[in-house]
């Protein structure tokens, strides 16, 4: 049972984030806004500076950002008081730092999100392709363990801090079955990546002939398919009642990413337009040409690479693709081998991983219009309401900080 409000009293969380991961932040910041949480966010610059919030999130924050001056032993030591306040230090991404951090907060009541379960909790067991690298996997050990002690450190952090935030029930039975951690330190997966955001405003009624669909994220090969999608479309074109526009939102800045680029200019005519970006994609950028998206296509690799170690969407790994369905309203289709969370199954259909079977389901998409009908049921999603997911962990972190 839920606390009442007179039972209620305000949580002082402070937030660590300094790597990246800075939408994570934001969404989870504007949460946390939702229900008493006293925030103190630590981070560092070029994590700040993509964070955006709306004034009375802003309010509820206060940030203390490493300066260019310090060293990052430096700026953790000078906020040991801040942990100490805290009745809960929440780790957003830890990719470095481990003793530092371990040692900063070791009497206050600390988790941890994990966002590579294999990569985090088991390395060793998880290289991606042992026997097709071992030079390079050879390098790494002795630079990481016998050099810098990373698996040690590492190691020893996990053990230190208090519980697990996994982003979903899927990985958290993922990590229970493999035995990863101890089940104790799993806190209940209350917090997703992201939130069901307010509906937009439909686009004017001048390009509704022309069906937009967009693939979000960084473009690289590692992680979708863009190959299959090149040969669905090529495929569906001269079969399809209106003109397809495809936005790559995301940046597309190296050699390989270019590559992708370029075959998909080689479609470009009447029926086909492609909007691409080489950098970072700015918030009100991204904001305008999803306003004007029908609907994403997720063509997922399932087994993908984190740094040195294999990872897999769904059960080891979250994809954004949850968080984007939340943020833009958007019907998706998606690879069958990548399976949504449950109540999401309503706003997404899923194709086969090959041309015939993606260019048959993009032909019944844009002709059909069937992202329309799909779109009414993210009205049903209440359940990721930011207000929602706020009283859950609330609920979540005021056990965990009464019992001690």
């Amino acid at each position: 049972m839920s606390p009442s409000s007179d039972e209620q009293r305000d949580i002082h969380m402070v937030v660590v984030e300094l790597h990246y991961h800075s939408d994570v932040i934001q969404n989870l910041l504007t949460i946390l806004s939702h229900a008493r949480f006293r925030v103190t966010l630590l981070t560092v610059p070029e994590v700040l500076d993509r964070v955006y919030l709306p004034p009375a999130v802003q309010a509820k924050v206060t940030t203390r950002c490493k300066h260019a001056t310090q060293t990052m032993r430096e700026f953790i030591a000078q906020a040991r008081p801040v942990f100490a306040s805290a009745d809960l230090v929440y780790f957003n991404t830890v990719r470095a730092f481990w003793k530092d951090l371990s040692s900063a907060t070791a009497s206050t009541l600390s988790m941890v999100r994990v966002h590579n379960v294999h990569g985090d909790l088991a390395p060793i067991a998880s290289f991606y392709r042992p026997m097709t690298r071992l030079p390079a996997l050879a390098s790494h050990l002795i630079r990481k363990s016998v050099i810098g002690n990373e698996y040690r450190d590492r190691a020893e952090f996990f053990e230190t801090v208090d519980y697990l935030m996994l982003p979903n029930e899927p990985i958290t039975e993922y990590v229970q079955s493999k035995g990863f951690v101890a089940d104790q330190k799993i806190a209940a997966p209350v917090l997703p990546f992201g939130y069901l955001s307010e509906p937009r405003q439909h686009r004017s009624g001048s390009t509704r002939e022309r069906v937009t669909i967009a693939i979000t994220g960084q473009v690289t090969k590692k992680k979708k398919d863009y190959g299959l999608v090149r040969k669905a479309i090529e495929r569906s074109l001269q079969k399809m009642d209106h003109p397809l526009r495809l936005v790559l939102l995301g940046h597309a800045s190296d050699k390989q990413a270019s590559q992708v680029v370029q075959s998909f200019r080689g479609l470009e005519s009447p029926m086909f337009e492609l909007v691409s970006y080489q950098s970072h994609v700015p918030a009100p950028e991204f904001e305008k040409q999803m306003a004007e998206v029908d609907f994403l296509l997720a063509p997922i690799h399932i087994e993908t690479r984190y740094r040195q170690y294999q990872e897999i969407y769904g059960k080891s790994k979250m994809s954004g693709l949850e968080n984007d369905l939340l943020q833009a309203r958007k019907p998706c289709l998606v690879t069958a081998r990548y399976r949504v969370p449950e109540p999401m199954e309503g706003v997404v259909d899923y194709f086969e991983a090959t041309p015939e079977g993606l260019s048959e389901a993009l032909i019944d998409w844009v002709n059909n219009r069937r992202y329309e009908a799909l779109a009414d049921n993210f009205d049903q999603l209440s359940h990721y309401q930011p207000e929602k997911i706020a009283a859950r962990f609330y609920d979540v972190v005021q056990r965990l900080v009464t019992s001690g």
